[in-house]
């Protein structure tokens, strides 16, 4: 069986390469620049309010990709939303140059929109590229893709550093550039290497005119540049996003999703229903994975030992790990499931992902124990926070590119995009969950800690929540397998790459 993997995978790994480099690189500032004081160049904001903000940016983040998959299945095609949602985020990166909160909100803004736009519809692309569900190059393909991802996220120490050492916009506009040279690149190369991959379903609506010269396509960018100020009100009012249109927005989807199960065939039934048990779990591993840039890059900032090598590195600096060692295991762990997949030994996505979810545990339990070797100012040894994530890291690993793939693979025809953005939609809701979690390591009042009081309010939370996640992804793993007959996948079948 010929296991090469087609040649647009290197276009999408560049694209989103660089769409990582900007999104993280960006989103690795926010915390420390709002916490920051006004002296300093920041907006001088109370922890929990910027808590409230990263959460609500990171909600309204994967909350557009559900809009995005719809008008991508329906209308647009994926190539047209990449190319557009690139564009976006390119604005939004370049309109935070200017130093104030009106451009800082729209820039966040344009960043969340055109994020809803590229990020659920890259992945349709990508799946687009196997000829069927057992195509046994999908699951390496995915990781390998993710590998991609994280070397753009690795390289967000470049504007992460300048940001923190010497100008936070200067920081912001590298993310942009990266985000313009994506878009360039995509546009450069989507023909030769997609094809007819990812065009329109509906040309003739596409570019029928509505209003006038007015086309479909004109008006879905309309509607985008219209939707802006409800972006940037709602990241500034997170119980507002909260309670009209996270929660609202998840009780449709799995009511949605729900329904589907009831009138669809036997087969699609239970894999829908599969796909919500695993919904929840997805939730579960990201509310506390983003606790990376919430408050335990605070955690980095007051009590972590930060010197590397002579020099006391920035806190933001320290989140461009996980992707690095991504890049150091993802190529292991797709040796791994080539390995168990040529052998006929497979570890199902539900048992993968319990895997993932007690690895998760295991990264905040070791958090929880680091307060007893801290010393008297509360600093700990910089070897928690490296061995930590490497825990997280696998998990990361076992999770996420093996669960998009799983999407793609179950996914009745005329849903791919719509439960894509419904998979992005957990995400969504974990950043919510995760600013809350983040409220709890501060004081009674909501006031920042410091010392060792702050460690050990830290480690309280880190240990309950180490623990609800340990026992969680082992109870995932113990019902993996009616799980995965419940998929029904079947066994992978010789490709024909002709095809």
């Amino acid at each position: 069986m010929d296991m090469k993997q087609p040649k647009a995978l290197r276009l999408l790994f560049f694209v989103e390469m660089w769409e990582r480099f900007s999104f993280y690189g960006m989103r690795g500032l926010l915390i420390y620049f709002m916490v920051a004081a006004v002296e300093k160049g920041g907006f001088g904001y109370a922890e929990n309010v910027g808590y409230d903000i990263k959460g609500a940016y990171g909600a309204i983040l994967y909350i557009s990709p559900l809009i995005g998959g719809i008008l991508a299945d329906k209308i647009l095609g994926y190539k047209k939303s990449v190319m557009l949602g690139a564009l976006i985020m390119s604005l939004g990166h370049l309109v935070m140059l200017l130093h104030n909160e009106v451009t800082f909100f729209m820039g966040l803004a344009l960043v969340a929109l055109g994020t809803g736009y590229f990020k659920p519809n890259m992945v349709s692309i990508l799946g687009s590229l196997y000829n069927d569900e057992n195509d046994p190059r999908r699951d390496p393909g995915f990781t390998i893709f993710h590998m991609g991802v994280n070397l753009g996220a690795f390289l967000m120490f470049i504007p992460i550093y300048v940001g923190q050492e010497y100008d936070w916009h200067f920081g912001f506009s590298l993310a942009g550039f990266a985000m313009a040279l994506g878009l360039v690149t995509f546009i450069a190369f989507q023909g030769k290497h997609l094809k007819d991959k990812g065009e329109s379903p509906n040309p003739e609506l596409l570019n029928k005119k509505q209003i006038g010269f007015l086309t479909t396509y004109h008006i879905v960018i309309i509607l985008s540049i219209i939707v802006l100020p409800l972006y940037s009100f709602l990241l500034k009012h997170k119980w507002i996003l909260d309670s009209f249109i996270l929660y609202p927005t998840g009780v449709l989807f799995i009511g949605y999703m729900i329904w589907q199960a009831t009138i669809r065939e036997s087969k699609e039934s239970k894999r829908i229903v599969v796909y919500l048990i695993l919904f929840f779990f997805s939730l579960m591993f990201w509310a506390f994975f983003e606790q990376g840039d919430t408050s335990l890059g605070l955690f980095v900032d007051k009590n972590l030992d930060r010197s590397m090598f002579g020099y006391k590195l920035p806190a933001g600096v320290f989140q461009a790990f996980n992707p690095l060692y991504i890049i150091i295991f993802a190529p292991i762990m797709s040796a791994l499931w080539n390995f168990l997949s040529e052998r006929g030994k497979d570890l199902s996505t539900p048992l993968k992902m319990g895997i993932g979810v007690s690895l998760n545990g295991v990264c905040f339990l070791i958090f929880a124990t680091c307060m007893y070797f801290a010393d008297a100012n509360g600093i700990v040894p910089l070897y928690f926070y490296l061995l930590a994530y490497i825990a997280i890291t696998i998990g990361e690993l076992c999770l996420y590119p093996t669960s998009l793939s799983l999407v793609s693979k179950i996914a009745p025809k005329g849903l791919t995009g719509f439960m894509m953005g419904g998979w992005m939609l957990s995400i969504a809701f974990s950043h919510s969950v995760a600013s809350l979690i983040a409220h709890s390591t501060t004081g009674a009042h909501g006031e920042s800690l410091f010392g060792m009081e702050a460690l050990v309010s830290y480690c309280t939370v880190y240990k309950n929540i180490g623990l609800i996640a340990l026992f969680a992804g082992i109870g995932l793993a113990l019902v993996s397998k009616p799980l995965a007959k419940m998929m029904a996948l079947g066994k992978s079948e010789p490709i024909d790459l002709e095809k």
